[in-house]
């Protein structure tokens, strides 16, 4: 995290430097001197606290401005000498978020705005970083649900298809998002609310569709208290076949 401090006071970066000390790890403070290095500071880096101290309104609202313009996410903070309601109105106007008199207490609550700030920074990183991690769990199930050979599709208590990997969407040339949302009977002459036992034990059936024989597993299971469905299908017709054959084959030699 950046602090961005741009005063004219040697003290007051150094009892800033010193209350942060602690935090010399993650916390880094870069000083403006002048206005020439404030607004260079602003043009080339990324700041997450501005702290001006500044009592001249008109240089103010064009620090405030140019501000904006290049930190869009920047905390902006003030320390002004002299308590000034019209001061205040304005730069609380113009987007500054914490206004603080320099008087005896100045430094102590200056720490808790900054301290609360980086709590709030450091809160808004782990959620962003937990998001990512979710995002590429997500990515990965999809991915590998996708990659399953087997014609797999989920469907809930109503009989509805709530998920499909592309395997089965490829069936009817569609895309997954096509077939969501459809009744399994819409595109599988089957009855299939009547062949499953919802008891959570898998169930095993073979099914011809259109010339090619089926073998589909079908198991139920719950999430966040709903029922349904997964269906496993793959086509067995050569293996059918096969056993079809051979057991045609060791028939006649049995005659024979």
């Amino acid at each position: 995290m950046i602090l961005l401090l741009y005063t004219q006071f040697f003290d007051t970066y150094d009892k800033i430097k010193k209350n942060f000390y602690f935090l010399r790890s993650g916390f880094q403070i870069y000083w403006a001197k002048n206005i020439e290095e404030l607004y260079n500071y602003l043009e080339y880096n990324n700041h997450s606290i501005l702290l001006i101290e500044n009592n001249n309104l008109n240089e103010s609202r064009e620090i405030v401005s140019k501000a904006k313009t290049n930190l869009q996410n920047t905390l902006i903070i003030f320390v002004i000498e002299q308590f000034d309601n019209i001061i205040v109105e304005e730069l609380i106007n113009l987007g500054v978020k914490e206004v603080i008199l320099k008087d005896e207490f100045w430094s102590s609550n200056l720490t808790k705005v900054i301290l609360k700030a980086i709590r709030k920074n450091r809160m808004k990183k782990g959620k962003e970083a937990l998001n990512v991690i979710i995002e590429k769990a997500q990515r990965f199930w999809l991915t590998v649900f996708d990659n399953i050979p087997e014609y797999t599709f989920i469907i809930d208590i109503g009989g509805y298809i709530v998920r499909c990997n592309k395997t089965f969407s490829n069936l009817f040339n569609k895309h997954p998002r096509e077939i969501i949302g459809k009744k399994a009977y819409e595109l599988m002459p089957l009855n299939i609310l009547k062949e499953i036992r919802h008891n959570g034990n898998n169930d095993y059936f073979e099914e011809e569709l259109n010339g090619i024989v089926y073998s589909i597993t079908a198991s139920s299971f719950e999430f966040d208290d709903e029922k349904y469905i997964v269906f496993f299908m793959r086509d067995i017709t050569e293996v059918k076949r096969m056993r079809e054959h051979i057991f045609q084959k060791e028939k006649y030699t049995s005659i024979g």
